[in-house]
């Protein structure tokens, strides 16, 4: 008997369109040419595949119009990368671009990436003529020159972006950047800040701001209102270390605050302050969800004023504090040295927290040993008892012991046990071998490598 062929849509094309899109993302992730070769099986397969298909698009500027995207992907796409350099004086002139952006009604992210010259007012306004776009992103090289961005008058009115995100890369190799970095402190940091107008403009729209330290104007951020801000995030170097109250007053003028991420390297400052006691303003922390500070200060009153909502805590030593501990001249040479805080001060701030805080479900600290660290871990389990990520990272002091590191251990793993929702533990004990000499047949030597 002869089989005959197979009449009418397959299984899979009877799918609906939910069941389809769930599975050509799970295919997708397996096999990112999936989707192509999916959307050209049949007509039904297609029509499931074309927003996957053209969701982001390209522009490279050194090739217009060749690059700009075709027809039928006008309706998908919904992050766009601009990338490259103009070849002629007619910048986005030079195509049917300025026709095509309006008509792009999906686009929602505009990601600058490698932009040659960075970005300006200009080109700015040719890409915000598309309707929906609320994210921003740049990505360039953190050490390129770049003109000044300014605003003409009445240009703000054109801005709705909720989203702006700055990412700064340095292009050399590691030893490199370093030198360079170290080249460049001396510089004042409102050089930096190129992008000021652009920050300031967007302070009655924005819900996420993610930016190095030395690409947002801290100081004169911290005189407007903020009233949409949801996530504040602060990487890199951090040169502000003459006012203590700076974030305290930043702070103040974010409501909505959810996040608080101060992935900070301080080149000045030992230790991180957000809350100074005796400042004459009203905290406004009720919101958040998320802190991550470096290198926590005891004496800090940030920790009066967390909710009991609060879901992950993050009081950690960035740049990690063996670095300092191995007197390595590349660190030393760039960072301040800092304080990192005892187990007793530790506990002491912990304890501040007020409320029962079962919601906190990531724990990450880091700690010198004096002798109260098991009262630590005793207080975080019964103060936190649905956590499910904890990480400690203890570094002990001038004189301490392998013993001493192995009872803690053993006193560690039974107070674990207590947290049943407990998924991860992750700790760093510092070791004695990680000592910046040790003991080899019988003779005292340098130390040439860490464990990280």
């Amino acid at each position: 008997m002869s089989a005959e062929p197979c009449k009418g849509p397959s299984l899979l094309e009877r799918l609906n369109d939910d069941v389809l899109t769930l599975i050509l993302y799970e295919s997708v992730a397996e096999d990112p040419c999936a989707v192509t070769t999916l959307s050209l099986t049949s007509k039904r397969l297609r029509s499931v595949c074309l927003p996957t298909l053209f969701e982001k698009a390209t522009l490279d500027c050194g090739r217009l119009p060749d690059s700009e995207p075709p027809n039928v992907a006008w309706p998908y796409i919904r992050t766009m990368d601009i990338t490259g350099s103009f070849t002629t004086s007619q910048n986005f002139d030079a195509g049917s671009l300025r026709q095509i952006i309006p008509r792009l009604t999906a686009l929602r992210v505009i990601r600058f990436v490698h932009f040659q010259w960075g970005v300006t007012w200009d080109s700015l306004q040719s890409v915000l003529a598309a309707p929906n776009v609320h994210v921003l992103e740049i990505e360039e090289p953190f050490s390129a020159w770049r003109q000044t961005f300014t605003i003409p008058d009445g240009g703000q009115s054109h801005f709705c972006l909720t989203e702006f995100v700055y990412t700064g890369h340095y292009p050399q190799p590691p030893r490199e950047s370093y030198r360079m970095a170290m080249r460049k402190e001396s510089d004042p940091v409102h050089n930096w800040c190129y992008l000021n107008a652009l920050i300031l403009s967007l302070h009655q729209t924005l819900e996420v701001l993610r930016v190095p330290s030395v690409m947002a104007p801290l100081p004169v951020m911290a005189t407007v209102e903020w009233p949409r801000l949801r996530e504040l995030t602060l990487d890199g170097d951090n040169y502000y270390g003459d006012e203590s109250a700076l974030f305290s007053r930043l702070c103040a003028r974010m409501p909505r605050l959810r996040v608080l991420d101060l992935h900070l390297r301080h080149k000045f400052h030992s230790q991180t302050i957000v809350w100074p006691s005796g400042v004459p303003l009203t905290p406004s922390f009720g919101n958040l969800k998320k802190v991550f500070l470096p290198y926590p200060d005891p004496n800090d009153s940030f920790y009066l004023h967390l909710p009991s909502t609060l879901q992950h805590l993050h009081l950690v030593d960035r740049p990690r504090y063996y670095h300092f501990k191995a007197e390595r001249q590349d660190v030393l040479n760039m960072y301040a040295r800092p304080d990192l805080i005892t187990a007793t001060d530790l506990l002491r701030t912990l304890k501040q927290l007020q409320g029962a805080f079962t919601s906190l479900q990531v724990l990450e600290v880091a700690f010198e040993v004096d002798g109260h660290e098991r009262a630590l871990v005793d207080h975080i389990v019964t103060a936190f008892p649905n956590l499910q990520l904890l990480q400690l990272h203890w570094y002990r002091p001038a004189g301490g012991s392998a013993s001493d590191i192995e009872s803690t251990v053993r006193s560690i793993s039974q107070n674990l046990s207590a947290l049943h929702s407990l998924r991860h533990f992750r700790t760093y004990f510092n070791p004695c071998e990680d000592d910046d000499t040790v003991t080899y047949a019988g003779e005292r030597r340098l130390r040439r490598s860490l464990t990280l």
